[in-house]
């Protein structure tokens, strides 16, 4: 635990710094969203429905819920990504902050932490 809340604070302290992301987001709310979309796509195969990660249900999520989805499932490398991108496009449109939260995580843990080298464009 003593290592994620390490890594949260450091993702932090490079979104503060980062040109891209404003200083009054709460990177923090935005990341672990992101992580708890993350488990949900990885236990959609043992979850149960109601419960657990379908993309019809992302239909109905608000914007910055919706981008917590697309960084998870762009450093998953999941086939729905795409898809919930342009959904997400739809939904928020060109919406600097949302894009830039994604672009941070997806920077950040896709490079740094899941290791990550190829590089994505974000294709909106």
């Amino acid at each position: 635990m003593a290592s994620l809340e390490r890594r949260l604070r450091d993702l932090e302290a490079v979104y503060a710094r980062s040109p891209r992301g404003p200083s009054d987001t709460n990177a923090r709310e935005f990341v672990s969203g992101v992580l708890a979309a993350i488990a949900s796509v990885r236990r959609a195969p043992i979850d149960r429905p109601p419960h657990g990660y379908e993309i019809e249900k992302l239909h109905a999520l608000k914007p910055f819920f919706l981008a917590q989805y697309v960084a998870a499932l762009t450093l998953l490398r999941h086939e729905d990504a795409d898809e919930v991108r342009e959904l997400l496009a739809e939904k928020a449109g060109d919406d600097a902050v949302l894009w830039s939260l994604i672009d941070a995580v997806v920077d950040h843990l896709g490079y740094s932490e899941l290791g990550y080298s190829e590089t994505r464009e974000r294709g909106v």
